[in-house]
């Protein structure tokens, strides 16, 4: 089974928690990455499986700005 983990923020930070969760040998992940800019998300799904040597399943979630 597949963990699924969310990454609240596209940027850098949350892109080298993708990268290094996904290129964890311990278990597969899938992630979801979460931002209030979709350009941003699309930017770090395009990162992430760049820079992996095998590409894995990432979901975009574009969130909503009002009540952060």
């Amino acid at each position: 089974m597949k963990a699924k983990i969310f990454i609240a923020g596209s940027g850098g930070i949350g892109r080298a928690a993708g990268l290094i969760l996904g290129d964890s040998a311990h278990f597969d992940v899938e992630l979801y990455f979460g931002d209030i800019n979709a350009e941003m998300c699309d930017s770090a799904e395009k990162y992430v499986n760049d820079n992996l040597v095998s590409k894995i399943s990432i979901h975009k979630i574009l969130m909503p700005l009002q009540n952060l």
